[in-house]
C-alpha cells in the first residue's frame, strides 16, 4: 500500500531526492534507478528499507518532484547538466520580485 504521508520513506533517501532536485546533486545509484524509471536496478540496489517503501519512494518522485526531473536516463542527466543554468534563472527571478 502507498503511503501518501511518505512517513516510511527512509529520510536519507528522502533527502537524497531533495537534493537532486532542488540543487542539482547527482543521487546515489538506487535512487537514480528509481529516478530513471528502471525498476529492475531500483529493486537490486534497494537495502530492505528502501525496498520495502519503493512504491511510496515512486509515488513521491511521481506526485512532488518535476516531471522534466525523472523518467528516463536522458531526464535524468539533463536535470543535473541544466542545474546551473536553472539556479541562475531562479536567482534572476527573485532579483525581480525583490524589486517590487
Amino acid at each position: 500500500m502507498i503511503d501518501f504521508t511518505y512517513a516510511s520513506i527512509p529520510p536519507s533517501i528522502l533527502a537524497s531526492i531533495q537534493r537532486y532536485v532542488n540543487e542539482g546533486v547527482s543521487p546515489g545509484h538506487f535512487v537514480r534507478a528509481v529516478l530513471e524509471n528502471n525498476l529492475y536496478q531500483a529493486v537490486t540496489r534497494a537495502d530492505d528499507e528502501s525496498q520495502a517503501a519503493l512504491c511510496t519512494i515512486v509515488a513521491y518522485v511521481v506526485n512532488e518532484t518535476p516531471s522534466a526531473a525523472w523518467g528516463s536516463p536522458h531526464a535524468v542527466r539533463e536535470w543535473i547538466v541544466s542545474w546551473p543554468e536553472r539556479a541562475a534563472d531562479a536567482v534572476a527571478m527573485k532579483a525581480l520580485s525583490d524589486e517590487d
